[in-house]
């Protein structure tokens, strides 16, 4: 029990190094479009998942060091490779949805429509019966979308002119997408749990994957003239690079280990704490100001993160006072 609550309490770490990882790529990716004038999401969503090849070399090298390399890293890469077959579409499509949107719209909006997730993660987690719903989870959820719709008021006020509907639907499309990619994520990394692989293979996978099938769809775009393929500048291959190794793949290590460690809907509503910190991003780069009505929201978005990872905490209590909350079974049970 000690263990099962210390690695709970490590996803929560891991969760929150996830928030500051995806922000500070949020503002890189909004800078390469508006600084550098390259406007490229689709080849920017390839180039930074293309990098996750690299662990590749790096399983071969561990695996070889430690055990010699043999079948079974083969075995294990196969496996991982069936598994995410059709995971890396779907990762594909929330971040390229999500970059786009950041062409269209700023990050604190795209990041307040991304941060609706807790709830479209709990409904694919009902649907899919990869994780039971409980009463404390539903609370959790609905807190952190009613912060988020405080806060998305003061924001969409003081952007006015500057968003733009199908920005916002990008990113609400992306949420939707990404809840599914981390409701799906956890069954294949469960070590030990009949999970199909480790973290980094699946990661590894998603990275070939995308390089062996993606490729084709950057001349389809630059024949149709949806989006030129051209050679970077130095600066934005070097942001690319950068943001693939130690934001991206860095940041999908963490949230892969935190699905994991926790639950696909702490994860979720968690990541609602990336609100706060991408418009404090925003007040610190463009001036951008707070008001009460946020304030409020970002309260509400904090006491939703202490509700979900205090579930169990709570549920003793309520149940030590003579309060039994109701659980819904998943569908699939």
């Amino acid at each position: 029990m000690a263990e099962e609550e210390g690695r709970r309490w490590l996803g929560v770490g891991a969760i929150g190094l996830c928030v500051v990882l995806w922000v500070a790529s949020g503002q890189l990716v909004q800078s390469i479009f508006s600084v550098e004038h390259f406007a490229k999401p689709f080849m920017l969503t390839f180039l930074s998942t293309a990098t996750f090849v690299v662990l590749v070399p790096v399983l071969l090298l561990f695996h070889g060091v430690s055990n010699g390399v043999g079948d079974s890293l083969g075995t294990t890469m196969r496996a991982a490779m069936g598994a995410t077959s059709s995971l890396f579409l779907i990762w594909f499509a929330a971040n390229y949805t999500y970059n786009l949107s950041l062409e269209m719209t700023t990050v604190s909006s795209s990041t307040v429509l991304s941060s609706t997730s807790p709830l479209w993660t709990v409904a694919w987690a009902r649907i899919l019966g990869v994780e039971r719903v409980s009463a404390v989870k539903v609370v959790g959820a609905l807190l952190s979308v009613l912060g988020v719709i405080l806060i998305s008021h003061e924001d969409y006020r003081a952007e006015a002119g500057r968003t733009t509907v199908v920005g916002d639907a990008l990113a609400l499309l992306s949420t939707i997408v990404y809840a599914l990619y981390s409701v799906l994520l956890g069954p294949l990394v469960r070590a030990g749990e009949g999970g199909a692989a480790g973290v980094p293979h699946v990661l590894a996978g998603v990275g070939v994957w995308t390089v062996l099938a993606m490729w084709p769809l950057l001349l389809l775009l630059h024949y149709s003239g949806l989006e030129t393929l051209l050679v970077p500048p130095a600066v934005v291959v070097l942001s690319l690079v950068a943001n693939g190794i130690f934001v991206t793949l860095l940041s999908q290590v963490l949230w892969s280990h935190a699905v994991i460690w926790t639950s696909p809907t702490i994860a979720a509503v968690g990541m609602t704490a990336s609100i706060p910190l991408a418009s404090l991003s925003d007040y610190l780069l463009h001036g951008t100001r707070f008001s009460p009505t946020y304030n409020s929201g970002a309260s509400f978005i904090g006491l939703a993160f202490l509700i979900v990872t205090g579930e169990s905490q709570i549920v003793d209590l309520l149940r030590r006072i003579g309060i039994c909350l109701p659980e819904t079974p998943p569908l699939g049970v």
